[in-house]
């Protein structure tokens, strides 16, 4: 009868100890994910962020082949030039943590280093200058100040009566121009350049460039997650604003979501099907989508892309208008951001746009990317909520329309269609290297799993069973020995 008490004990200990490190075991890895998933010195997160990866920067530049019969109103032949494959390198500092270190305040410089070696291997071995190819593309500066003068409230309107008398001419500007790759994403300076940034006291910048290299835009500030790890990496500051002063709305113009680089923890478990990110490049934040599960490296990760939607216009979609999208379908109106200037993001080749935005421009690709390139997606890791790979890819496109006056005339642009024109589009994609990822794997994905398996709710299952035993035994024992001793206790009856 011992036995059986004696098993109990040891079946109820045994039950309860199974529980205890199945449950104390799960709650100490999220304890430790939430511990190193913040921007805190020391940790996973603040490390990866504070010496950033060098990301994969790839530009692809639109050659005008028929610039001339496109002033006489033919469709524009593009052929596709490129890759160029840059390196683009990011540094953060001034890093200042307020409100008891729950915000972070930081000043991030991006540059670009031409990666010779990899665009010769994406060319198919042959070598490629992107300061020696001389292209045919649109004059932007040239057809931003053309539509800004069209508009009677825009800043250059003083000046565009004067531009009308012979500046143009004078400075021999054409709608067309010859440059390099690096002359038209980085900038170049020109006599008519300087003259418009004279003119216009600084509003038209000398050295005109679509992207700048080797600056820093101001402060910007994230919420570090100390005390809410679902905040973690959300906006609080960018360029040194809080809000911005560009679109139709209070909401439009709200700085929400990440960097894209993080987002909530456990997705999975609830099934997350929108994470929102600011797209500094857009100048706004935008919702996206989950499309299903992808293999990254050996991690399992959920994609997210940028759905039509998000491009749909205003009539299509009628949120969209406050920001602008009045035209067709698959643009991202950003002439608001850039004071004035038509220009217009797209998806590359004009992805999930308007049949219409395709026809108007015949585009001969090159054979160095793939079309599902074309896509912006972000895979991120359900368990941590961090971006494993992403790939951002978007189209500049400039609108381009006919004009009346002597000034056209004379630039002989009376017969030009209204398009569209795409003129480059970049492709940044960043993916995590195969030793980060094992050591992810091992360290982080590995005990969460092993600790969240059915394994464990088994396991929780049959220590419960142990105690549910352990119980019986020992009510068992406890009977059976009440009953010895009520045997001991009554007296022998003698038959004297």
């Amino acid at each position: 009868m011992c036995h059986r008490g004696t098993a109990g004990v040891i079946l109820l200990l045994l039950g309860a100890g199974i529980i205890a490190i199945s449950l104390a075991g799960s709650s100490l890895v999220k304890g430790l994910l939430k511990k190193q998933l913040r921007y805190s010195p020391g940790t996973v997160l603040y490390s990866s962020w504070e010496k950033p990866a060098v990301r994969q920067f790839n530009i692809y530049v639109m050659n005008v082949t028929n610039a001339e019969d496109v002033l006489l109103g033919a469709k524009p032949v593009l052929a596709e030039i490129g890759p160029y494959m840059y390196d683009e390198h990011k540094s953060n500092a001034d890093i200042q943590f307020t409100d008891g270190k729950k915000r972070m305040y930081f000043q991030q410089t991006t540059w670009y280093i031409f990666n010779a070696k990899e665009t010769a291997k994406l060319n198919g071995g042959n070598h490629v200058d992107p300061d020696l190819e001389h292209l045919v593309v649109p004059n932007v500066l040239f057809h931003g100040i053309m539509a800004m003068c069209g508009n009677k409230e825009s800043p250059l309107a003083a000046v565009c009566k004067f531009l009308e008398y012979g500046a143009f001419v004078e400075f021999d500007v054409k709608p067309f121009q010859v440059l390099s790759a690096n002359q038209l994403i980085f900038g170049h300076t020109t006599n008519f350049s300087t003259f418009m940034s004279e003119l216009s006291q600084g509003l038209v910048p000398a050295n005109f460039a679509l992207l700048t290299n080797n600056t820093c835009d101001g402060e910007t500030g994230y919420k570090t997650g100390l005390t809410n790890r679902s905040a973690t990496g959300e906006y609080v500051m960018w360029q040194n604003a809080t809000a911005l002063d560009i679109w139709g709305s209070d909401y439009a113009n709200e700085i929400r979501g990440t960097s894209g680089t993080i987002f909530l923890p456990y997705l999975d478990e609830g099934n997350v099907s929108v994470v929102t990110a600011f797209v500094d490049s857009l100048f706004r934040s935008f919702n996206l989508h989950f499309t299903g599960n992808v293999d990254v490296r050996g991690i399992t990760a959920r994609r997210y892309i940028l759905p039509p939607s998000e491009m749909a216009n205003s009539t299509e979609n009628p949120e969209q208008a406050i920001w602008y999208s009045f035209g067709p379908s698959g643009l991202l109106n950003l002439s608001s951001a850039e004071g004035g200037s038509p220009l217009f993001m797209s998806k590359p080749h004009f992805l999930d746009g308007e049949q219409g935005l395709k026809d108007n421009v015949s585009i001969i690709p090159t054979n160095a990317t793939p079309g599902h390139f074309h896509e912006t997606t972000l895979d991120v890791e359900p368990v941590t909520g961090v971006t494993v790979a992403a790939l951002k890819a978007l189209q500049t496109n400039l609108y381009i329309q006919p004009y009346n006056g002597t000034l056209a005339e004379k630039l002989n642009m009376q017969h030009i269609r209204h398009t569209y024109f795409p003129v480059f589009w970049v492709q940044e994609e960043q993916t995590i290297t195969p030793d980060a990822a094992k050591q992810f794997r091992m360290s982080i994905i590995l005990p969460y799993r092993i600790l969240t398996s059915p394994y464990m709710y088994i396991a929780v299952a049959f220590g419960g069973i142990l105690i549910f035993t352990s119980a019986y035994l020992m009510i068992s024992y406890y009977r059976r020995s009440r009953r010895c001793q009520h045997w001991q206790l009554v007296p022998v009856i003698s038959e004297d």
